[in-house]
């Protein structure tokens, strides 16, 4: 049986109203996404997702008393391994494999990676490490699957924190997307365009750089106005002109992006003196060419999709 029918064909008992010009689809390189069946003009309600139907800690049963402190993250990701018979319909709807995330990239594609994306690849790996150690002993496999379902599909309510929301984290993101909003009631999805029908339904999960959302939500977009490329990794200093720039507050957070260098960029490249960042833009533009040529080696697969198409994107924003 398809793993989607049940959860779909009982929202009732969740208390969820969808649209009927709307379905879940298989969405190729995208998994499962949102479809419109028929043409739905912009400021259309989508979908309505209450507010006793949302998953987070405060509406997680309470843990024994005497239980070790754990994460947000971590309670939610172990309540989907004990899933309560109410919810397994949704369980069974998220991805059951997450090997194209870069979490679970083998050793020779993490090395390809950008340093921008491997920098917040790092972050990513110790938050993960410091949740996996809090509940050990567990099967990894299995809470890695779960602490990825949690990071890759959590909406935030500012009651209770990482918030997973059946029915809406089937939609997919774009730059122009539909209107995601809190009321006193719960979630609810709008359109803020015309749809036409045949068209994949999208919602916005907020400005930030490809870099962000290839290691938080595992994909890389074909285009985004928001894309920027921090450039920590690649700018090196002396220790005397670190303590000058340190000095003038600016240190880090070095930013490029298609309007060109940002002002804490231009300082710091000023202390650099005369050349600076054009010696930094060469040596962006050197290794993405040889890192795009290595992974232009790599088996076909996910990673070497993504891994092409960062890189490339890089090169345009330096």
């Amino acid at each position: 049986m398809d793993t989607h029918t049940p959860f779909l064909s009982n929202l009732a008992i969740h208390n969820i109203t969808v649209h009927p010009s709307i379905r879940p689809t298989s969405i190729p390189n995208s998994g499962i996404g949102i479809l419109a069946t028929s043409s739905i003009p912009a400021n259309t309600q989508l979908a309505f997702v209450p507010r006793r139907s949302l998953i987070n800690p405060t509406t997680l049963p309470a843990r024994p008393s005497g239980s070790p402190k754990l994460s947000p993250h971590a309670q939610l990701a172990l309540a989907l391994l004990s899933p309560p018979e109410k919810l397994k319909t949704w369980v069974a709807t998220v991805p059951a494999d997450f090997s194209s995330h870069p979490l679970c990239w083998r050793d020779e594609e993490i090395f390809l990676l950008p340093r921008s994306v491997g920098r917040l690849l790092d972050d990513l790996r110790t938050r993960y490490e410091k949740d996996r150690d809090s509940v050990s002993p567990v099967d990894e496999e299995r809470f890695k699957w779960a602490w990825l379902v949690v990071n890759t599909r959590t909406l935030y309510h500012p009651a209770g924190g990482m918030t997973m929301c059946p029915f809406i984290d089937y939609f997919n993101h774009s730059d122009s997307g539909c209107k995601v909003e809190l009321t006193a009631r719960g979630y609810t999805v709008t359109t803020q365009q015309d749809i036409k029908e045949g068209e994949e339904v999208f919602v916005t999960y907020g400005h930030h750089s490809s870099d962000f959302l290839l290691v938080e939500y595992g994909f890389c977009p074909e285009g985004n106005g928001h894309d920027y490329v921090a450039c920590d990794g690649w700018m090196e200093f002396g220790e005397k002109r670190e303590a000058v720039i340190r000095e003038k507050g600016y240190w880090g957070k070095w930013v490029r992006d298609r309007e060109g260098w940002c002002y804490r960029s231009q300082v710091a490249g000023g202390v650099g003196g005369p050349g600076y960042l054009d010696g930094v833009l060469g040596k962006i533009r050197e290794e993405a060419k040889e890192k795009i040529s290595a992974a232009e080696k790599l088996q076909e697969g996910y990673p070497k999709l993504m891994l092409l198409r960062r890189w490339k994107q890089i090169l345009k924003l330096c």
